[in-house]
C-alpha cells in the first residue's frame, strides 16, 4: 500500500511539473459550472490574468464563440466520450482576440468530474496560412528568380577558378576538389559530396559527411545518402569508421536490421581507437534500431552495462545539446523496454519530457515522446500520456522527414486512443499512419496499425470489421512469411468472439510464447494478461489464475501500476463466472478507483465480456455510473428490459404513475401543445408500445375526423412527441407500423412482463435457474416496479383501462404463484414479504389473504393468522359486503382450536 501511495504521489508530481511545463496554455475545468479550478503559467502568461483573477472566472469570460449553454453542451459531450478536439476563438483580459486549437480530455479527481483542456494560440498560424496563400505566387516567382541568379553568380565563379586553376597547373583532381570546396560555401552540399565521390577522395568525403550527414538525414535524405555510401567499396568503408557509423545512423529508419549490423561492427572499432563520441554515437544507434525492430530487447543489457561503465561520464561532460539528447532518448527506450525497474529511470523520464517541451531537433523529440509515450500507457497513466499526444500531436503531421519514426509514433499515439476507447480517433490514426506507409513504401507498421483496428472493432462487438482486418494482416503476414506475436494475440481473441475455444487458447499460448522471446517486461505481462482473460472465458479459471500470479510479478519487477487494472478485471469476470459476489464486487471497485486516476477506459477486450460485467453492476447498483460509461464506449446494447438502471435513451414509468426519464433526466410538460402528443404515447404504450397499426391509432385518437384531417393531426402530433422524446430513432414508422424502439427504449411494463414470464417459467417447469437466491430477486424486482395500476389518472381512457386490468391480474396471480413456490419449499417469510407486497396494493383479493394465512399457519404464528383473518373479513365486508371464502374460513378454524 505505501509503495502505491509514493507512486500515486510520484505520479502526482509528474503530472503537475508538466501541466506547469507544458508550452501551450492549459485549464482544468469543473465539468459541473465550467470554472477554471487550475491553470498552468502558459494560461496566465497568454490570457493576462494574475493567480487571484483566474480564480474568479469561467470558460464563458474567454469564449467568444459559445454560449454558456453550448459550453456546458460541450462540456457534457467530452464527459460522455472522454475526448474532443477543435478550434474557436478566446478573448484575453486586455481584449485581444485569439484563435485557439482545444484538445479536450476528460479526467477524474476524487470522484468528482472535470476537464483538462490545452489550448493552443494559433492566431497567428491562421493569420500565417492566410499571408502564404496569398504571397505564394509571388514567392516561388522571387524564388525562381533567385535560384536563377544563385546558379549563374556560381556558374561564374566556377568558370573563373577553372581559369586560374588551369593558369595554376592544378591537376584535375585539384581541380575537382577546389570546385567541390565551391559548392560547399554556396550550399550545394549534394553536389559538392558528388564531385569528392567521382575522383574517389575518402578522406575529404569522410570530412564532408562528418560535417553535414546530420543535416541531410534531417532533411529526410536517406535515400541519396544510402546511395553515396552503397557506391563505397566495402573495405575502404571500413578504413573510414565515421563513413560506417554515418551509414548505420542513416540507415536505421530504412533497413534497422542492417543499421544495427553496420552500427555493432564499428562500434569496436571506435573503443579501440579510441574515440569515446563515436562509442556514443554508435550505441545510442543501436538501442534505436533494436527499439524499431521491436522484436528481441535482451541484447540492451549488454549496452546499457557498456553506457554505465564507459561512457556515461562522456555523456555528463558533453557540450552538444544534440549529442546529449540523443543520448537521452536511446537509453530512455533502452531502459523502457528492458529495465523498467531500473534505479535511474526517473531521471532519465525527466530527461526526456524536457526534450519533448523544449528541444528543436524533431527527431531526437519525437522518438524521446514515442518512448515515454509508450511508457505511459504500458504503466497505466493515461492522463500523462493525454499531454504527450497534445504536445506532439500538430508537429508529427506537420513534418515530412523521418516516416518510419512517424509511423511508430502513430502506433503508440493510436494505442493511447484505444486505451481511452475513442473508436473515431483510433480509426482516423490508424488510417493517417496506413495512408503514410501506403505514401512512402514503409510497412513494417501495417500489422501494428490495422492491429489496433481489430481491438477497436472486438471491443465494439463488431466481429465482421475486425475479422476482415484480421484477414488483411494475415495476408501481409504471408507475403513476408513471417507472423507477429500481434497476429496471434489478435487472432485469439477474434477467436473466442466466435466462440472457438480451443483454437483462442492455442493462438493465445503460441503469443506469450512468442512474446517471452523478446525480453520486454512490459510486453510479456500484457500479453499474458489476453491469455489469463481468454482462459477465464473458457471457464479454466485455475489456469487463467496462474497466468495473473505471473503477472503480478511482472508488475513488480516493472513498477507499473497498470497490471493492478486488468488483472483485478480478468478476476471480476472470474468472480462472476463463479457467483462469487463479494469478489466480484471487490475487484470492479479497484477497477474504478484505478481508471479514476489513470484516465484508462478499456476494460475487457471483447465487448459480450465488457456488457456481462455491467449488467452484473447494474443489477446489483454498484459504481453505476461507470458501468453506463463503459456500455456507451463499447457500444453495448441490452439485450432485455429487466435492467432499469440500463443508460436508456427513453425510460418510461407507468405502473403507480407516469413519468419519462429523457437522458436521464426527467421530463417536465407544461402547456397544452403537450397534451396530444403525451396521449398518443400513453395509447401507443397501452397497445404494447411494439408493431401498432398507424392507422388504428389515428382512428383511436380522433375518431371524428376524415381520413385526411386524421392524418394530418397523426403527422403533426406524432412530429411534437418525438421532439419530446428524442427523434426519429426513439419512435420508429416503417411499413405503417409504429414501434417504440426497444434498442434505446425502456417501458417498466415490458420489465415487468419480462420478469413475470420468467417467474411463470420457473413456477412451472423448474427452469434451469429455479434456486432461492434467484425467485427472491425476481419477486423483489416485479414488486419494485410495479408500484400501482397502469396510468393512474388516465381511468376513463378505455384501452388504458383494458391494459389496466390486464397487469393488475398478472402481479397478483404472479404473486400467488411465488408464494407457492417459496411455500413449496418451506420458505415461509418470502411467501409472507410477496403476499404482503401485493395486498399493500390490492387488499380485497381473497387468494393473497389465503396465502399469507397458510404461510402463518404452518411456520406457526397463529396469532398472525388471527388478526390476518380479521383484516380480510374487513376489507370484504366494508368493500363487498361479503363473508370470506369457506376455505379462509377453516384455516381460521383450525387456528382458533390450535390457539385454544
Amino acid at each position: 500500500m505505501l509503495t502505491q501511495q509514493k507512486a500515486l504521489r510520484e505520479s502526482e508530481e509528474r503530472f503537475k511539473a508538466l501541466f506547469e511545463q507544458a508550452m501551450d496554455p492549459m485549464f482544468l475545468v469543473d465539468a459541473e459550472d465550467a470554472r477554471i479550478v487550475m491553470f498552468n503559467h502558459m494560461a496566465s502568461k497568454v490570457y493576462g490574468y494574475s493567480h487571484g483573477e483566474f480564480e474568479q472566472i469561467k470558460l464563458i469570460d474567454l469564449e467568444i464563440i459559445e454560449s454558456e449553454d453550448e459550453i456546458m453542451a460541450h462540456i457534457k459531450k467530452i464527459e460522455k466520450y472522454g475526448y474532443d478536439s477543435f478550434e474557436t476563438m478566446h478573448k484575453t483580459k486586455n481584449g485581444r482576440i485569439l484563435q485557439v486549437h482545444a484538445n479536450i480530455n476528460k479526467i477524474i479527481i476524487d470522484n468528482k468530474s472535470y476537464t483538462l483542456g490545452v489550448f493552443k494560440d494559433i492566431t497567428r498560424t491562421k493569420q500565417i496560412e492566410s499571408e502564404l496563400i496569398k504571397r505564394t505566387g509571388q514567392l516561388e516567382e522571387m524564388n525562381r528568380t533567385l535560384q536563377a541568379r544563385v546558379q549563374e553568380q556560381v556558374d561564374q565563379k566556377l568558370a573563373e577558378e577553372r581559369i586560374l586553376m588551369q593558369q595554376s597547373k592544378m591537376t584535375a583532381d585539384e581541380i575537382v576538389v577546389r570546385a567541390a570546396d565551391i559548392l560547399e560555401e554556396h550550399g550545394y552540399i549534394e553536389e559538392s559530396i558528388e564531385q569528392i565521390l567521382r575522383i574517389k577522395k575518402w578522406k575529404r568525403f569522410e570530412e564532408l559527411i562528418r560535417k553535414h550527414a546530420q543535416n541531410l538525414i534531417d532533411e529526410g535524405r536517406h535515400t541519396t545518402v544510402d546511395k553515396w555510401f552503397s557506391g563505397i567499396p566495402y573495405e575502404i568503408m571500413w578504413d573510414y569508421p565515421w563513413l560506417l557509423l554515418w551509414q548505420g545512423v542513416n540507415k536505421m529508419y530504412l533497413n534497422p536490421g542492417d543499421a544495427r549490423m553496420i552500427l555493432e561492427g564499428v562500434y569496436p572499432i571506435f573503443k579501440k581507437l579510441p574515440c569515446s563520441k563515436g562509442q556514443l554515437m554508435a550505441v545510442c544507434g543501436i538501442i534505436k534500431t533494436i527499439a524499431v525492430q521491436w522484436k528481441d530487447f535482451h541484447p540492451l543489457d549488454y549496452w546499457i552495462a557498456e553506457f554505465e561503465e564507459s561512457l556515461f561520464e562522456v555523456y555528463k561532460h558533453s557540450k552538444s545539446d544534440r549529442e546529449r539528447e540523443n543520448v537521452v532518448s536511446g537509453i530512455v527506450a533502452a531502459l523502457i523496454f528492458r529495465q523498467p525497474g531500473h534505479p535511474g529511470i526517473d531521471y532519465w523520464l525527466g530527461e526526456a519530457e524536457r526534450i519533448v517541451l523544449y528541444s528543436k531537433h524533431i527527431e531526437t523529440r519525437i522518438f524521446a515522446g514515442h518512448s515515454i509515450l509508450t511508457y505511459y500507457l504500458w504503466t497505466g497513466a493515461v492522463f500523462k500520456a493525454g499531454i504527450i499526444v497534445d504536445i506532439l500531436s500538430a508537429p508529427i503531421r506537420e513534418i515530412k522527414v523521418y516516416p518510419m519514426l512517424r509511423l511508430m509514433y502513430l502506433r503508440a499515439e493510436a494505442l493511447y486512443y484505444y486505451y481511452k476507447l475513442s473508436t473515431e480517433e483510433v480509426k482516423k490514426t490508424v488510417g493517417e499512419g496506413l495512408a503514410l506507409a501506403e505514401q512512402t513504401g514503409i510497412h513494417q507498421m501495417d500489422t501494428a496499425l490495422m492491429g489496433l483496428s481489430v481491438l477497436i472493432s472486438l471491443a465494439e462487438g463488431d466481429n465482421e470489421t475486425a475479422g476482415e482486418n484480421l484477414m488483411k494482416i494475415k495476408s501481409f503476414s504471408e507475403k513476408k512469411q513471417s507472423y507477429s506475436s500481434f497476429y496471434y494475440q489478435l487472432a485469439s481473441l477474434f477467436e473466442l468472439a466466435k466462440a472457438d475455444i480451443p483454437s483462442a487458447i492455442e493462438y493465445g499460448k503460441r503469443n506469450v510464447a512468442m512474446v517471452e522471446q523478446s525480453g520486454c517486461h512490459f510486453m510479456l505481462g500484457i500479453n499474458k494478461y489476453f491469455l489469463a482473460y481468454v482462459l477465464a472465458e473458457a471457464g479454466l479459471y485455475d489456469e487463467s489464475i496462474e497466468q495473473l500470479r505471473a503477472i503480478e510479478g511482472i508488475e513488480a519487477a516493472t513498477k507499473s501500476g497498470l497490471f493492478v487494472y486488468p488483472v483485478s478485471a480478468t478476476k471480476a469476470l472470474i468472480a462472476l463466472r463463479t457467483n462469487d459476489s463479494r469478489q466480484f464486487e471487490a475487484m470492479f471497485d479497484k477497477c474504478v478507483q484505478f481508471t479514476k486516476v489513470s484516465g484508462m477506459r478499456t476494460f475487457l477486450p471483447l465487448q459480450k465480456s465488457v456488457a456481462f460485467i455491467c449488467k452484473a453492476a447494474l443489477e446489483r447498483e454498484i459504481h453505476t455510473a461507470y458501468a453506463k460509461e463503459l456500455i456507451a464506449l463499447h457500444n453495448i446494447t441490452s439485450d432485455g428490459h429487466t435492467i432499469e438502471h440500463w443508460p436508456w435513451s427513453l425510460k418510461i414509468y407507468t405502473l403507480g404513475r407516469f413519468e419519462i426519464f429523457r437522458e436521464g433526466s426527467i421530463l417536465r410538460f407544461s402547456g397544452k401543445p403537450q397534451k396530444t402528443p403525451l396521449l398518443m404515447l400513453k395509447v401507443m404504450i397501452a397497445l404494447g408500445g411494439r408493431q401498432i397499426d398507424a392507422e388504428m391509432l389515428a382512428d383511436h385518437l380522433w375518431p371524428d375526423s376524415d381520413g385526411d384531417s386524421a392524418q394530418n393531426l397523426f403527422s403533426t402530433n406524432m412530429h411534437r412527441l418525438r421532439k419530446l422524446v428524442g427523434g426519429k430513432y426513439i419512435i420508429t414508422h416503417m411499413d405503417g407500423q409504429l414501434c417504440l424502439n426497444p434498442e434505446f427504449c425502456w417501458l417498466d411494463t415490458w420489465a415487468f412482463d419480462d420478469i413475470t414470464g420468467t417467474i411463470d417459467y420457473i413456477h412451472r417447469e423448474g427452469g434451469a435457474h429455479g434456486n432461492e437466491e434467484t425467485m427472491t430477486s425476481l419477486a423483489e424486482k416485479m414488486c419494485c416496479l410495479y408500484r400501482g395500476d397502469f396510468i393512474p389518472g388516465q381511468q376513463s381512457e378505455p384501452l388504458s383501462a383494458h391494459m389496466r386490468g390486464i397487469l393488475m391480474r398478472k402481479f397478483i396471480d404472479t404473486c400467488l404463484k411465488v408464494g407457492d413456490w417459496f411455500i413449496n419449499r418451506d420458505r415461509w417469510e418470502n411467501a409472507i414479504v410477496c403476499y404482503k407486497n401485493a395486498l399493500s396494493l390490492y387488499n380485497s383479493e381473497e387468494p393473497l389473504y389465503q396465502g399469507l394465512m397458510n404461510c402463518y399457519q404452518k411456520s406457526g404464528h397463529v396469532a398472525d393468522v388471527i388478526s390476518t383473518y380479521d383484516m380480510c373479513r374487513d376489507m370484504l365486508m366494508s368493500n363487498l359486503s361479503v363473508e370470506p371464502s369457506p376455505a379462509i374460513q377453516a384455516i381460521y378454524a383450525s387456528a382458533i382450536k390450535n390457539h385454544k
